[in-house]
């Protein structure tokens, strides 16, 4: 337990002494910064779309994030609709709401794939 402990506290003040490189002096920043110009502008339409792939992919995440209330909600139709003749809807949406969990895990882990533009429709 000493040895644990030690080791976490070396751990902490390594992360936090750490140096830092800050030395960017003038002359570097002037022969680089025309170069860093010129590539921000090459890469720029690049950037606009992996933006727009990743907006894409997170709305698929938010729709299923709001897919998984439909289990609760499913359950309860069921529960009090199903003499009124709502058992059929509600079972309808207790499946969903159970998909949309594994959909949500699976949208989440392609989400650097739609980012990149690897998978464009799933």
């Amino acid at each position: 337990m000493k040895y644990i402990r030690m080791l976490f506290l070396v751990a902490a003040l390594t992360f936090v002494f750490t140096p830092r490189a800050e030395a960017f002096d003038p002359i570097t920043l002037a022969v680089l910064a025309p170069m860093a110009i010129k590539m921000a502008q090459k890469s720029a339409p690049y950037l606009a779309r992996v933006g727009v792939s990743f907006v894409g992919g997170l709305t698929k995440i938010f729709k299923d994030v709001i897919e998984v209330l439909r289990l609760p909600y499913g359950l309860l139709v069921m529960l009090f609709a199903s003499p009124f003749g709502g058992f059929k809807h509600g079972l309808r949406n207790t499946i969903k709401g159970a998909v949309a969990p594994v959909k949500l895990v699976v949208h989440t882990v392609l989400l650097p794939f739609y980012t990149v533009g690897g998978i464009s429709n799933f």
